[in-house]
């Protein structure tokens, strides 16, 4: 019987050891971008062409390679970092060209010129599917360029199930901004089919987080500090009342080193409980320091998951540094002199057995508090409370208007405590009609300018009234995509607004479904929009707020919007119009507002699948009162 073990021919080898470290183009991204950071740049810019299907390049103004290294770095198992097995438990750097190198190399055309300050001429290396072509002198800068060309040309299913150009651009600029972050002193530059994304100057940290996620920051950061047992966290997390409703802009680094810590998420979450919504998340970029034997970074091939020997420890750190920034969070910020993951003036903290030392930023003094000031606090809110309530007892207040002010909370129970129906075809028809409306009265009344109570002959009709709005804009939205004929009112003054860089990459995969839908917006320069018009039932709204508004929810249902990116942004768009319908209705408007809903696909459940609809009985009133 034949032998059926074999040895791998070496370009199969290297394109299975592609797939754990190049998964796309992203993933080539955060290579050369670590790369330059070991090579000591100060300046890099990185260029893409159709998000990186085309063309990825990282140019930097390190310290470049020599000829010889210039050719071993993309030979398998070559690196510049471990020499031993205990190597292995201190890793300090990414790894300074090599290991990932030859990877990229296997499934790509690639392109290096190199020349270190020493040498008269740089080197010139190019490798296509793990051959070398050329290998010789070349003119060139101090530093190294590096140019990966139609990546996974050889490997045809990998190319075919790439995503879409928004979303692979979307992933790049993630893996930017994360590189960006970790290193605030270096300047970067990012740059998409010749048109500028960020161009980001060496600055603190503050400033790195607001030039990237934009000015609104400015106001919403609070600086965290704290130290315990050879341990330090120190970084910036956002107040409380700028939490999204998205993920997305939450950042852990180890060691300057992004990670992903489920564990460490839930103790900034917890240290935010009972501050923001349920479901909020709020911003952090926080940077744990400790010594490099402490932290296990090799548990999956792209490290962005690590382990720590004490992680209780870790965990109670983060906690009490972000409830400690909390308690202080008024203290203001100096955006030329504040935290930085570098500082000259601080002192050193040793991380580990050989001669390697990080700067530790020196701890930022807490205020001090204890149980009586929290006390003191307690007592001056009732008091304030108490002299409240004197005064709103001097305006004489109706019995009636506070039975009114409880009305939308029981409104709500009763919308939620009705119970499900069985939908067979008896009761779809029936609960398609419209219910009979008494005729002795068509009066309604709008409780708290949300709920609409209306009677009718068996007893009242409750109705939730944004959620009927979503109804009503989303059937409408729809439909405006079937008949391809989207009503738009072109605005008088069009209006110009500025996004950040990964805003923008999502309007762009959006633009072309909007404009179907009557939002006519143009791209205009760098991440800059510009509104001509808005759909007919938009008109009014602050366009600025409207499309910000879009963006965000767009962000919570982009699972959908892959599945579907019509019928999501019709929800989306409908959500939006719906929370900002606002004005107090008048007899005639809230009857038009049901003969509409009545007139939907499904009057009973918003899109989201939230009831609009409960039928209270004059029997259920009378259990109200026993």
């Amino acid at each position: 019987m034949n032998d059926i073990i074999k040895l791998l021919p070496e370009s199969l080898s290297n394109k299975i050891a592609a797939g754990e470290v190049v998964q796309n183009p992203a993933s080539v991204v955060k290579e050369l971008l670590e790369n330059a950071i070991d090579a000591k740049a100060t300046e890099v810019q990185l260029y893409v062409e159709e998000a990186g299907k085309t063309l990825i390049q990282v140019i930097d103004n390190g310290i470049g390679m020599s000829e010889t290294d210039a050719r071993m770095c993309f030979e398998r198992h070559a690196t510049s970092k471990i020499y031993r097995a205990e190597d292995l438990f201190r890793i300090a750097t990414y790894g300074f060209r090599g290991e990932a190198m030859a990877s990229i190399a296997s499934v790509a055309y690639v392109e290096l010129k190199t020349k270190r300050s020493v040498d008269e001429t740089g080197t010139l290396v190019v490798i296509q599917d793990s051959k070398l072509l050329k290998h010789e002198p070349v003119a060139c800068q101090n530093g190294t360029s590096v140019s990966v060309k139609n990546l996974f040309f050889n490997v045809p299913a990998r190319k075919r199930f790439m995503k879409s150009n928004a979303t692979e651009l979307k992933h790049i600029v993630e893996e930017f901004q994360r590189v960006a972050l970790a290193y605030p002193e270096i300047g970067f530059e990012c740059y998409q089919d010749g048109q500028e994304l960020y161009r980001l100057k060496s600055s603190k940290l503050a400033k790195r987080i607001v030039d990237l996620f934009g000015k609104n920051y400015q106001q919403n950061l609070i600086p965290v500090q704290e130290a315990l047992s050879g341990m330090q966290v120190y970084g910036y997390i956002g107040k409380p009342q700028a939490s999204k409703k998205t993920r997305g802009e939450q950042f852990f680094f180890v060691n300057r080193r992004f990670v992903k810590h489920q564990a460490l998420h839930h103790a900034v979450i917890t240290a935010f409980e009972g501050l923001i919504p349920q479901g909020s998340f709020p911003f952090y970029a926080l940077n744990i320091l400790l010594d490099y034997a402490r932290v296990d970074i090799n548990v999956s091939p792209t490290k962005t998951e690590v382990k720590f020997d004490d992680e209780r420890s870790v965990y109670s750190l983060v906690q009490a540094a972000v409830r400690a920034a909390l308690y202080n969070q008024h203290a203001s910020i100096d955006f030329d002199f504040d935290i930085n993951y570098i500082e000259k003036t601080s002192h050193q903290i040793r991380l580990n057995s050989q001669e390697d030392f990080v700067q530790m930023p020196a701890r930022v003094p807490q205020k001090e508090y204890n149980a009586l000031d929290i006390s003191e606090k307690k007592r001056i809110t009732a008091n304030q409370r108490n002299w409240e309530k004197l005064f709103s007892a001097a305006g004489a207040e109706k019995p009636w208007e506070k039975l009114a002010s409880n009305l939308p909370d029981t409104a709500q129970e009763l919308l939620h405590s009705a119970p499900e129906l069985p939908f067979d075809d008896t009761k779809r028809a029936m609960l398609a009609q419209k219910p009979m409306y008494c005729e002795e009265t068509k009066k309604a009344f709008l409780l708290h300018n949300r709920y609409i109570l209306y009677q009718v002959r068996s007893g009242a009709m409750l109705i939730d009234r944004t959620a009927a709005y979503e109804r009503i804009f989303y059937d409408r939205f729809l439909k405006k995509q079937s008949d391809k004929n989207a009503d738009s009112q072109k605005l008088l003054f069009p209006k110009t607004i500025v996004l950040n860089p990964a805003d923008y990459v999502l309007f762009v995969s959006l633009q072309e479904e909007m404009k179907r839908m009557g939002f006519l917006c143009e791209s205009f320069g760098k991440n800059t929009v510009v509104i001509q018009g808005v759909p007919a039932e938009m008109i009014g709204c602050d366009e600025k707020d409207l499309l910000e508004g879009i963006l965000e929810q767009a962000k919570i249902y982009k699972a959908e919007i892959l599945k579907n990116q019509t019928e999501a942004l019709s929800k989306i768009m409908a959500k939006r119009i719906a929370s900002l319908k606002s004005k107090i209705l008048e007899q005639e408007e809230i009857h038009t507002l049901i003969d509409k809903l009545f007139a939907s696909s499904q009057p009973h459940y918003s899109p989201s699948g939230k009831k609009i609809i409960r039928l209270i009985t004059l029997e259920e009133f009378a259990k109200m009162l026993v």
